[in-house]
């Protein structure tokens, strides 16, 4: 079974879930990472983000769909694991789309719950800035108000995917300086879910 980490880009999933993974270890619990990101770009045929945000959004497109069907490979292959992965619900492309992410029939038996990460959209742009991600042409021109839209599109349809599939989700803030507290709360959630 897997748990989403959902967020936009920006708002600390990575490094959340890199404690969550540790406190995991300490605590003798075997929650492994999906490895979202590996996987992708070996699907896109890259070896790196920057390789991978300057594909052609088709290609990317493409990939992310093949995405899916080997993430619920690892999951039939391993059903009693507990993994946890770094997603997204709804992505903006350069071109003004957005990916949403489609129900898989497979999230009815294998997604145990959501937990949806949120920041404040001025830390969120001030973490797109120093990570470079502002630079990309997907969020060259992001503001507050983009930020701030895109934020409620994703916990929205994430809430909602989880409505439709009958499991737990919880929003959790993830406030500067508080990254191991939002990682706790991850993993409480993981051990005991149940919506909040």
């Amino acid at each position: 079974m897997f748990f989403s980490l959902c967020g936009i880009p920006g708002v600390g999933k990575t490094t959340v879930k890199q404690y969550v993974l540790k406190l995991a270890l300490d605590a003798g619990l075997n929650v492994q990472d999906a490895h979202r990101h590996r996987i992708l770009y070996e699907l896109a045929g890259v070896s790196s983000k920057l390789q991978y945000i300057q594909l052609p959004l088709a290609t990317r497109r493409k990939a992310n769909i093949a995405l899916v069907d080997r993430l619920y490979a690892l999951e039939v292959n391993d059903p009693n694991g507990i993994r946890l992965r770094d997603d997204h619900f709804v992505y903006p492309y350069s071109d003004g789309s957005y990916f949403m992410r489609p129900l898989h029939p497979m999230d009815y038996f294998y997604l145990a719950g959501i937990l949806i990460l949120t920041a404040d959209p001025s830390t969120i742009i001030t973490r797109r800035i120093g990570d470079g991600l502002a630079l990309r042409h997907d969020h060259a021109n992001d503001t507050l108000a983009t930020a701030t839209a895109h934020q409620f599109l994703e916990m929205s349809t994430a809430c909602q995917q989880a409505a439709i599939l009958g499991i737990p989700f919880r929003v959790i803030e993830n406030t500067s300086g508080a990254v191991e507290d939002a990682a706790r709360e991850v993993l409480h959630f993981i051990r005991k879910p149940q919506a909040i």
